[in-house]
């Protein structure tokens, strides 16, 4: 058989095998298939790159969303629970123990005024004022590390005046902090005034703060004009009010912390590269352990020419019980003398009925 003769014989087959019906169906089916598979191919060419786009818009719009940096969790500051009155019926007369000419012991756990001696009647309070004014100021929201440039109308106020001073140059930065140790410690007035006004702008706004405290934690005949203790008819207080602001100050961590230190030194400034020295007027006078059985916790001294030298302070015994002597009106050393006289006899008798 010739070569167009074959070609002519597997024509003729191919079309018998070609109008088998199964056949046919398949060739269609197989046809099918294979344009699907190019339209799906060129589909997902088209696609991908939408696709990438429409995730790259939805990254971009989450990180949009979320901050650069997480700012980290503030803690929640402790509620403090507001004083409870003192009961004053039952307490000792201590017109004969005491040379101060006002006293008062208290038990600040069980609230007994123990014994008392003119403590009803109002006193300059002098610097023991700066109780308050310490109170005001770390329940203000200035932060502790917030910078204050020292001012010379403040330094030289002050230093005209005749007030305790802290020893700050003008134009020198330091902080609240430093601040608030150089008003407790050195007792310093231009320190006061210098948180007076960061707090509240102005001296006289913060005393509507301090009066305002004053009567929130309930002292009942207290009333202030300014924030060191300076002498004024006007800034009074009483030995049983003052106990209270103490008490109160001692439940608050910083002021506590502050009351119960016996030195600091502030950070390096541009004019001190030493820092400066602060110490307690009461820790020279008074240490820790000046009580057998007790430690002294803190307090505040304060002295003026109409009141003399005074004394607040707080001691916890052995037995965990605390308590609160408030002496004034007396020569330099009467009232740590008292203090320590007081603690003793009543810690004592304490003591003995456990």
């Amino acid at each position: 058989m010739n070569r167009n003769s074959k070609n002519a014989f597997l024509r003729k087959k191919l079309r018998r095998i070609w109008s088998i019906p199964i056949v046919r169906i398949i060739s269609v089916l197989l046809g099918i298939a294979i344009v699907a598979v190019s339209l799906i191919s060129v589909f997902n060419k088209n696609a991908e790159p939408a696709e990438e786009s429409l995730l790259t818009d939805i990254s971009e719009a989450e990180s949009a969303n979320i901050p650069e940096s997480v700012p980290e969790e503030v803690s929640e500051e402790p509620v403090i629970a507001l004083p409870t009155p003192w009961r004053f019926t039952g307490a000792d007369n201590l017109n004969s123990v005491i040379a101060s000419d006002y006293g008062i012991i208290i038990n600040a756990t069980t609230r007994q005024v123990l014994g008392g001696k003119n403590y009803t009647q109002r006193i300059y309070p002098a610097s023991m004022t700066k109780i308050m004014t310490l109170i005001v100021a770390v329940q203000s929201d200035v932060h502790i590390n917030t910078e204050y440039l020292m001012d010379y109308r403040l330094i030289n106020k002050y230093y005209l005046a005749g007030a305790s001073m802290s020893g700050i140059l003008a134009g020198d930065t330091v902080t609240f902090k430093d601040l608030l140790y150089g008003a407790v410690l050195l007792s310093a007035a231009d320190a006061t005034a210098a948180i007076a006004e960061m707090v509240a702008g102005s001296e006289e706004e913060y005393v509507k703060l301090m009066n305002s405290t004053a009567a929130e934690i309930g002292c009942s005949d207290s009333h202030f004009t300014n924030t060191s203790g300076l002498y004024d008819t006007a800034n009074y207080s009483t030995l049983g009010d003052i106990a209270l602001m103490l008490d109160y100050a001692m439940s608050i961590p910083l002021a506590r912390e502050i009351l119960s230190t016996a030195d600091y030194t502030t950070p390096p400034t541009d004019k001190n590269p030493e820092g400066y020295y602060f110490f307690s007027t009461m820790f020279t006078r008074i240490d820790h352990d000046s009580v057998p059985g007790m430690t002294v916790l803190g307090g505040k001294t304060g002295y003026l020419a109409e009141t003399k030298h005074c004394l607040a302070s707080m001691a916890v015994g052995d037995n965990g019980e605390k308590f609160i002597v408030v002496t004034a009106g007396g020569a330099k050393y009467d009232p740590i003398d008292d203090c320590i006289d007081l603690y003793t006899r009543y810690y004592g008798e304490s003591s003995e009925t456990r």
